[in-house]
């Protein structure tokens, strides 16, 4: 079960906050004023990703939120890629896999989306909510995600989520205390599931088809469209593979 004593060891910090159930850690995680904080839920009723999308939260998953002071000024466009690489860099050393990012804030292994990240900014304060299918088994799942999402675990493993918490935490704390942006950014391109794939990118209501040519240093996503080079800060991409769309 979660733990604020055990959260507390693993990471030093006192602004601990454990829900049984909440609407979304990320809500909740707004109202704080006292950084760092954690907020983790064994279950969510509303929770959510990108775009108001709806974020699968059964029991047995790892839901948490991050409260930080926004003094990030413009690097801000930089958390969501840092906390991408922190997720993958953590699921890495406890699990032995070896996740993928799907731009801009999907974690995926083996081609099934894990793992989920969402930023919110709320002037004081940022906001870093993250989701992981922990353990469980994929024809569980809703069928209309059964195909595309799936679990870190088949069943439950030898460690507990305090200690994925933490150790996301801690190592997305140090990331962003130590703000050597360039080098996550560096990390988050070979990481990346989606440069040099052909995609259907979506957005403002429109659906294109386009080639990944890089990520930018800035996050932006680099995308050749009908001959034209472009370069995107916002929307969605859906990569192609010869199995079908990610």
């Amino acid at each position: 079960m979660l733990s604020k004593q055990e959260l507390f060891n693993y990471t030093g910090i006192s602004s601990i906050h454990i829900f049984e159930s909440i609407s979304s850690t990320n809500n909740y995680a707004k109202t704080i004023k006292a950084y760092p904080a954690i907020v983790a839920a064994n279950k969510q009723t509303e929770g959510r990703g990108r775009y108001g999308k709806s974020f699968y939260s059964p029991e047995n998953g790892i839901y948490f939120s991050v409260a930080l002071k926004n003094d990030f000024g413009r690097d801000i466009l930089y958390i969501t890629p840092t906390a991408a690489v922190a997720v993958c860099m953590s699921i890495k050393k406890l699990s032995g896999t070896a996740p993928k990012i799907k731009w801009v804030n999907d974690i995926y292994i083996n081609n099934r989306k894990v793992s989920g990240i969402l930023t919110e900014s709320t002037g004081p304060s940022i906001i870093i909510g993250i989701g992981i299918n922990f353990y469980g088994q994929n024809n569980t799942l809703p069928s209309h995600i059964r195909d595309k999402a799936g679990f870190l675990f088949e069943s439950k493993p030898g460690f507990d989520r305090n200690l994925m918490i933490s150790e996301i935490f801690n190592t997305l704390y140090n990331y962003l205390n130590e703000r050597n942006f360039q080098l996550y950014m560096q990390i988050y391109k070979e990481l990346s599931l989606a440069i040099n794939k052909k995609i259907k990118f979506s957005l403002n209501g429109g659906v294109f088809n386009a080639t990944v040519k890089d990520i930018a240093d800035d996050g932006a996503i680099i995308l050749e469209i009908g001959g034209s080079i472009e370069k995107y800060y916002s929307g969605e991409i859906s990569i192609i593979l010869p199995e079908g769309v990610l």
